[in-house]
């Protein structure tokens, strides 16, 4: 199996469907989803057994009701695939999607793949386009050096699921989405992944669609443990950016910083 593409649910039965037709047609064979439901109490459980009745390259499972973070977790250990994608519920990956990344890496297998992504106004329908225009390659080092503040700055680090990855690194050190924090899980993740990778590549290909809700959503709440959340990912950006001794790696530290915590000032 070359990709496992792996869902988080929870209470999604209004837009499950739509998200699940997207990754059963891509344009491209050699992959499973791995659909994971974290405890749902509508009906999205009985629509991913429907799916997987139907389609063989489809997997369900069930656990507790635990978070994202612990959804996701799920879905790495039991996925078979050689590169791992995330997929939220309420959002869709473009049927190239696949098939792009793929292509990136036939002459050389990097270790992670970042593209560009369509952010979605649901409510009004505006949409914002989020890439970097060019291909960029190189080694750790060099991204963080001379991009990694340009992408941190356009939203295009944030997020685990605008990025091809290897399971193999991540099975390696370990990396998990923390489960004791309900926010910022994702860029921890990422900063995680990234302080074990070798080489970036960088494409400017749209192949995600990124479905925001303002009202309810997890940038609306409020979270008990936030401030802790924020330190947290503050030291694992600290860790990726010793690799380069420059003034830049300070500028894109305090846009973190203080990024974060404005909330509480």
């Amino acid at each position: 199996m070359k990709f496992s593409i792996i869902v988080p649910i929870y209470n999604a039965e209004n837009h499950l469907d739509d998200c699940v037709n997207y990754l059963i047609n891509q344009d491209f064979d050699d992959y499973e989803v791995v659909l994971i439901d974290d405890g749902s109490t509508d009906n999205s459980y009985s629509i991913c057994l429907n799916y997987q009745e139907k389609f063989e390259n489809i997997k369900v499972i069930k656990k507790e009701n635990g978070g994202v973070g612990s959804a996701r977790n799920c879905g790495i250990e039991n996925a078979s695939g050689k590169y791992i994608l995330f997929v939220d519920s309420d959002d869709f990956l473009r049927k190239n999607t696949i098939s792009v990344y793929s292509k990136s890496i036939s002459e050389y297998d990097f270790d992670i793949v970042i593209s560009g992504y369509i952010h979605k106004k649901v409510e009004t329908g505006k949409e914002f386009l989020k890439n970097y225009n060019q291909k960029w390659t190189g080694s750790i080092d060099e991204f963080v050096k001379d991009l990694f503040g340009t992408l941190f700055d356009n939203w295009l680090i944030h997020a685990p699921w605008n990025k091809k990855k290897k399971k193999s690194i991540i099975d390696k050190y370990n990396i998990r989405f923390s489960e004791q924090y309900s926010i910022y899980e994702d860029i921890g993740f990422v900063l995680d992944y990234l302080n074990c990778c070798n080489s970036v590549l960088v494409i400017p290909d749209i192949l995600y669609d990124y479905n925001v809700k303002e009202q309810g959503s997890l940038v609306t709440k409020f979270h008990e443990n936030a401030y802790e959340a924020y330190l947290d990912c503050w030291v694992r950006l600290k860790e990726l950016l010793k690799y380069n001794d420059n003034a830049e790696k300070y500028k894109v530290y305090l846009q973190l910083r203080f990024r974060l915590l404005k909330i509480f000032i």
